[in-house]
């Protein structure tokens, strides 16, 4: 997951506008660190052919990529891209190679940092920058479980089950 970032100031502002228009919004998180992300691609690649693809995605929703996860039951690769507050999900089996989203909101999350899945379950575990964790369906992107937890900046998850 390429990043890329611009100075918290009119001149980074400009340089993402000039990307993504004028509707953008400065997130909270980008005020907490003090720059701006830059909408980035993602890519996928198939090391045994030595190709590359790039995915068309919604670049407003591809700013700042924290956490990556694979799960093997859904065949699918979900990114967390915390100043758009958004999870991509990749490789689902009706969309193959096709990018979907799932805001924080629908998650009941802010600031999505952490990925992961749980163990050789349906379930992926999704965090929040400070606090929450959520449990998908990593199949259908169905809620299963949302659990209040303070989480003090954790970017990242594991499973250790």
């Amino acid at each position: 997951m390429p990043l890329n970032y611009y100075g918290f100031d009119d001149q980074g502002r400009h340089a993402v506008e000039t990307q993504l228009g004028t509707g953008f919004e400065i997130s909270v998180a980008e005020e907490l660190e003090s720059r701006i992300a830059a909408p980035m691609p993602l890519y996928l690649f198939d090391l045994a052919r030595g190709k590359t693809e790039s995915l068309s995605g919604e670049p407003s929703k591809q700013r700042r990529a924290q956490s990556v996860a694979y799960h093997p039951a859904a065949d699918q690769f979900f990114v967390a891209y915390t100043f758009s507050d958004s999870l991509a999900c990749v490789g689902h089996s009706q969309t193959k190679n096709q990018v979907r989203y799932v805001s924080a909101f629908e998650l009941g999350l802010s600031y999505i940092r952490g990925v992961c899945a749980v163990g050789e379950s349906d379930l992926l575990a999704v965090s929040g920058e400070f606090r929450g964790i959520t449990l998908i369906n990593a199949k259908t992107l169905a809620v299963v479980r949302r659990i209040d937890v303070p989480l003090y900046d954790s970017p990242h998850l594991t499973y250790l089950g």
